[in-house]
């Protein structure tokens, strides 16, 4: 995917927890950028939103896949709901999406 999309990771996971997995996860070095719970909006006093703004891109340009729809409660229309990953190996969650995302080169 990184041939056609830039790849940002933005979760609300602490940089000291998600990047042991996101370098496992990433051995080739596709993920061009990576934003950690400490770049996320709190609302609420309760819940950790990504807010898109932040990446510095046109919002029509973005598109968020998360497994918590409250993440991308500001700009909802960026969100690409996902399940949560669940089975390991056998999860196709994010081949599923690709199509989709694949799709939207044309737009």
């Amino acid at each position: 995917m990184s041939k056609y999309f830039d790849i940002i990771i933005f979760t609300a996971g602490n940089q000291c927890y998600a990047d042991p997995i996101l370098d496992y996860l990433d051995p080739d070095r596709c993920i061009q950028h990576r934003l950690y719970r400490e770049s996320c909006t709190m609302v609420n006093n309760q819940m950790f939103v990504k807010d898109l703004r932040l990446l510095g891109r046109k919002l029509e340009n973005v598109v968020l896949v998360d497994n918590a729809p409250h993440s991308y409660i500001l700009q909802l229309a960026n969100g690409i709901p996902i399940l949560n990953y669940m089975r390991g190996k056998e999860d196709d969650q994010l081949v599923k999406v690709e199509s989709y995302l694949m799709s939207l080169l044309t737009v």
